[in-house]
């Protein structure tokens, strides 16, 4: 049985694969179509069994919300004061989110991405990553702001003329959601990764074999250090739930897939200047989630470097031997996904019902 997201994620991969025989650049645009047209078109009630989308859609029609609460981040009440210039309609406020969300990685792709259908891919499979900019709305919409600081950064002409509008859209994104608290000091380390692909090999490797034997001592220190930030009081508040409680599963073959993905890319990409940042991220969001991917949430808190990677680290895939191995290593994911799909009763993305519905 497949649902929305995989006849989507199929979708693509059709797209991907007839590009690589035809070569036909406006695929990748069908390809965003399809994308947006998922995002844009849902109706409030999709993901009900968590209710996310309706509270927020709630709050924007001025109707009871749970995220009337004055610990909400003020970001999306200014959205929301903003789109109430023009007539109230659920549409106008899920399409308009989802652009805002959607734009800055999508121009991001555009820009560095090597083979731009593989990239859109990676948004839908890559843990964490769909989960956030689909459902997550405060966070998406905090993480837009500061990936448009970034791309303006490595885009810039006169970083002294700019550096303002960099600040600004940082400081920004602290409105919507306390994730760049986390994020910004990660993404500095990352400009000061070594660029060698045999220290990113290590790094991945040795993260995931110690996966299991340290994450526990890890997930201690994480909250001992960073646990007065309020993302991480949520952390610590679903620990106990039976939904989002600890992962005692064996590692190795949770975290496997993904780390062996990321090798693969590491090692068909030719790092250069304008993508060794957003390579090095990448790797960055693998070893922290080998090494904290057992604590609730933390797929969402890296998954902005998964992102940075969607962007700037997929391989120009141009011979037969790299077109299979990735293929083989998309669906792999594509299927993995329709297995959570099909087996999470509380799953945040199903059902999915068109906003017309």
């Amino acid at each position: 049985m497949l649902c929305i997201y995989d006849i989507l994620s199929l979708f693509i991969f059709i797209l991907f694969c007839v590009q690589y025989k035809a070569n036909i650049s406006r695929f990748f645009y069908i390809g965003v179509f399809a994308l947006l047209f998922v995002m844009c078109f849902k109706a409030p009630t999709t993901g009900e069994g968590l209710g996310d989308l309706q509270e927020y859609v709630n709050l924007y029609l001025g109707k009871n919300s749970m995220y009337d609460s004055e610990d909400v981040e003020p970001g999306l009440s200014w959205v929301c004061r903003l789109l109430h210039i023009f007539p109230k309609s659920e549409f106008l406020f899920i399409s308009v989110t989802a652009l805002i969300i959607m734009y800055p990685i999508l121009y991001g792709i555009s820009k560095y991405s090597q083979n731009k259908l593989y990239s859109l891919m990676l948004l839908l499979t890559l843990t964490g990553v769909w989960l956030v900019v689909y459902i997550a709305m405060r966070q998406a919409l905090a993480q837009a702001f500061l990936l448009t600081a970034i791309l303006i950064y490595f885009n810039r002409e006169n970083i002294t003329r700019w550096k303002i509008y960099i600040s600004l859209l940082i400081v920004l994104s602290t409105f919507f959601h306390s994730t760049p608290y986390i994020l910004i000091p990660l993404i500095i380390a990352a400009f000061f990764i070594p660029e060698k692909k045999k220290w990113l090999y290590i790094a991945m490797v040795v993260s995931l074999l110690l996966s299991s034997a340290v994450s526990q001592l890890l997930a201690n220190t994480f909250f001992k250090y960073f646990g007065n930030y309020g993302e991480i009081d949520r952390i610590t508040n679903y620990i106990g739930e039976e939904t989002y409680g600890m992962d005692t599963g064996f590692n190795l073959l949770n975290y496997g897939p993904l780390t062996l993905l990321a090798s693969t890319m590491v090692y068909y990409i030719d790092i250069t200047h304008k993508n060794a940042f957003f390579v090095k991220a990448f790797v960055l969001g693998i070893v922290l989630y080998n090494l904290l991917g057992n604590i609730p949430l933390v797929n969402r808190a890296v998954c902005f470097f998964f992102i940075l990677g969607a962007i700037g680290a997929v391989p120009k895939i141009n011979t037969q031997k790299k077109f299979l191995v990735m293929s083989v290593m998309i669906l792999y994911f594509i299927w993995r996904n329709n297995v959570h799909y099909m087996a999470a009763p509380h799953s945040a993305f199903l059902p999915y019902h068109f906003i017309w519905e």
